[in-house]
């Protein structure tokens, strides 16, 4: 009895040991990854908020080296293991820094030399004349050109491909069952040709496929690029790896096959047997903010004053670089005075909440100010105690608006706003009766970049 109690004990011990030293592991993690942050150069700064630039793996303060760890691993597994073949899904949101993943993939592999790498950049060609999958091919075909004994087979098969384009589904659909038994077989017989000439010319390397920006791309082109991976280039020794919002893919299939519903999931599913869904985490991106603002103001009440809204608004970090694009085009002359910042406001309420800014601009001036208010009024209705028929009521005054009543993230922005505005002032009504439009003004003043 005594000795169970003693091994209880142990392994309870053991167990706080292991959880203090994991939790010692995180902080110093954290720790490293602000250090980064307060280290990197302005040009690699500048160049990942207002060029789009893709943070590689030597500035890489975001958390992104962890999920290019582990992607890095799975794909030598398979090769290694000579299981070199399937899909790999990193899905994101837009803005989270799906590009910025692949890009320390790609430059990782291009230095194995086992390995034969190819970049994809469908939404480049998204408004190219010729079919988005004969794109691809031909993308594939130059990434070849250098590494195979012998291109002009490759070529020939893509040649074949191109008669056969994707594009030609549709009809084949309509077309009788002898010409669709026809076309498949074709597709089968490519597949297995294709194969083999990779096999043979290979020279025992791997393809490793890199598609991105698919989700930006036109749902028909999305499918294009998927049912060509699909149906005729899964092969041995040849791995695709895809950076997408799952959300907006899905969407894209579920369009393109609207007779059957809800199938964009299990398409995926059945596409992509390795998935990883990442997304820097937002304490290390307020760190970046907070390192920008310091870059480009010297005044730390403006500073202070942007930061407080930041933190205020849900986090996307797609928005926000695109907030921070303007901050920094105006900070020549930006003072942080009170018209500037609620411009400023404005800017950022177009940005991050274009629907319901959308809506205003189709409202006239009386409607748009009403609208303000009663948000403001519901916003503090919901600190309180707001009875569900209450809610209702409030909301059923505003036909059309029920969305906007209940996203959380705007009403807490508007409330901001009104802190700066005041839209309850009589000012605005007096305004308003004299035939002036100073809330159109103020909506309108956001061209300033």
């Amino acid at each position: 009895m005594v000795m169970n109690e003693d091994s209880n004990v142990k392994n309870k011990n053991d167990k706080n040991d292991k959880n203090d030293k994991n939790d010692k592991n995180d902080k110093n993690d954290k720790n490293d990854k602000i250090d980064k942050i307060k280290n990197i150069s302005r040009k690699d700064l500048l160049s990942y908020i207002l060029q789009d630039k893709s943070i590689n793996k030597d500035s890489d303060c975001l958390g992104g080296n962890e999920i290019t760890s582990i992607i890095t691993n799975v794909i030598n597994l398979l090769k290694n293991e000579d299981l070199f073949s399937g899909n790999i899904a990193i899905y994101a949101p837009w803005g989270s820094g799906k590009t910025s993943i692949m890009t320390m993939l790609y430059e990782h592999f291009q230095n194995d030399k086992e390995i034969i790498t190819c970049w994809f950049d469908s939404w480049q060609y998204e408004n190219k004349p010729i079919n988005m999958a004969i794109s691809f091919l031909n993308k594939i075909e130059l990434s070849l050109k250098a590494h195979v004994k012998d291109i002009s087979l490759i070529h020939s098969y893509i040649q074949t491909f191109m008669k056969m384009s994707v594009s030609e589904i549709d009809t084949l659909l309509k077309s009788s069952k002898d010409e669709y038994s026809d076309w498949i077989n074709q597709i089968d017989n490519f597949r297995n040709k294709f194969n083999e000439v990779l096999k043979i010319n290979l020279n025992g390397k791997k393809l490793l496929i890199f598609i991105d920006d698919l989700d930006r791309c036109h749902s028909q082109n999305v499918i294009y690029i998927l049912e060509t991976i699909k149906n005729t280039l899964t092969a041995d020794n040849i791995v695709y790896i895809i950076g997408m919002d799952k959300d907006v893919v899905k969407e894209s299939i579920d369009t393109y096959y609207s007779y059957r519903k809800q199938f964009g999931n299990s398409y995926l599913e059945k596409i992509f047997p390795y998935e990883f869904y990442f997304q820097y985490k937002e304490a290390y991106y307020h760190e970046l903010l907070d390192r920008f603002l310091l870059e480009i103001f010297n005044d730390n009440s403006h500073i202070q004053k942007l930061k407080f809204t930041f933190q205020i608004l849900p986090y996307n970090p797609r928005k926000l670089k695109s907030i921070l694009k303007k901050l920094f085009f105006q900070s020549s002359y930006y003072n942080g005075n009170e018209d500037e910042y609620k411009r400023f406001l404005v800017v950022v309420l177009a940005t991050y909440f274009s629907e319901f800014y959308d809506t205003l601009n189709k409202l006239d001036e009386r409607t748009v100010l009403n609208l303000f208010r009663a948000l403001v009024n519901f916003r503090e209705l919901s600190e309180g105690l707001f009875r569900p028929e209450d809610r209702e009521q409030q909301i059923s005054k505003h036909p059309g608006m029920t969305s906007f009543f209940n996203n959380d993230s705007l009403l807490d922005f508007i409330k901001h706003m009104d802190d700066y505005l005041r839209f309850k002032e009589p000012i605005w009504s007096l305004a308003i009766t004299k035939n002036e439009r100073p809330v159109r003004k103020l909506l309108n003043s956001i061209a300033l970049d």
